[in-house]
């Protein structure tokens, strides 16, 4: 939708390019390192632009209109309720959940046939230069994996809650970075 009405597109921010950033939420530590032309918008300013045929301003959409008073508040006793209903842990569960749900729907009750394109496989394995007709782009999120292989190592905490975050060293860990990679979310 944004590219398509003449929007540009960058994986990661590049400094005197990216004029925006896309996002419903903003984490504490990003909020330090914020920059002054750092704009951090709602996607309500893409699809409203979108739907009224003229490029709103996005100033109406910024998400941190007063940067030190919209971080969330750690006493608040539904902090947790709040953070977690809103994170990427969240939906990745519930999708989870949803995904076996689909899955054993379909072996108990809808499942009959052969995948139509199976046959496509075997040519791939046998040979390494087989291409296939369509382009296929699969996006894995293993942020799970880092739980399991922590606990590799710590087997007393296998069942425990669990929450991995980024350090850049093992002899400097009180220099990592405060944003949780994962979350008491052990892969099985």
């Amino acid at each position: 939708m944004f590219i398509r009405n003449g929007g540009e597109f960058h994986n990661y921010y590049l400094n005197g390019k990216t004029t925006c950033i896309v996002s419903t939420s903003i984490t504490a530590n990003k909020l330090k390192k914020l920059d002054v032309n750092e704009y951090y918008v709602h996607p309500n300013w893409i699809v409203d632009s979108v739907n009224q045929k003229v490029l709103k301003d996005f100033k109406d959409y910024l998400i941190i209109r007063n940067q030190r008073h919209n971080l969330p508040d750690a006493r608040n006793p539904n902090f947790i309720e709040n953070y977690y209903g809103k994170s990427r842990l969240h939906l990745i569960s519930t999708m989870s959940q949803e995904a076996v749900k689909w899955v054993r729907f379909q072996r108990e009750y809808e499942y009959k046939h052969d995948f139509c394109n199976r046959h496509l496989l075997g040519k791939i394995s046998f040979d390494d230069n087989y291409v296939g007709r369509r382009k296929v782009i699969c996006h894995i999120d293993i942020d799970c994996f880092f739980v399991s292989v922590g606990l590799i190592n710590r087997p007393e905490l296998v069942g425990q809650p669990v929450a991995v975050t980024h350090s850049r060293s093992e002899k400097n860990l009180h220099m990592g970075y405060s944003e949780i990679a994962s979350c008491s979310y052990e892969a099985v």
